[in-house]
C-alpha cells in the first residue's frame, strides 16, 4: 500500500483534533486502569498546568501578575 505524504497531511487537517483527544483518551484510560480516577485526574490536572504555564511563558505573559490577579478578591 503506497500512502504519501499528501494523503497523510489532509487526513491530518481534517481530523487532527479527533486524532488528539483519541488519543487523550487512551491515556486517560490507561492512567486509570494502573493509578485509579483521582490518581489519573491528579496527574491530567498537573499536565494541563504544566502546559497553561509553559504556554503563558512562551507568550511572555507575567505570570506572576496573572496568578496574584486570579487570586486577588478585591472587587
Amino acid at each position: 500500500m503506497d500512502v504519501n505524504k499528501t494523503t497523510i497531511a489532509e487526513l491530518w487537517r481534517q481530523h487532527k483534533w479527533a486524532v488528539i483527544l483519541a488519543l487523550l483518551g487512551l491515556i486517560f484510560a490507561l492512567f486509570v486502569i494502573s493509578y485509579g480516577f483521582f490518581k489519573a485526574l491528579f496527574i491530567y490536572i498537573c499536565v494541563a498546568l504544566g502546559i497553561f504555564f509553559g504556554v503563558q511563558l512562551d507568550r511572555k505573559v507575567d505570570v506572576k501578575t496573572k496568578v496574584e490577579g486570579f487570586f486577588n478578591n478585591d472587587k
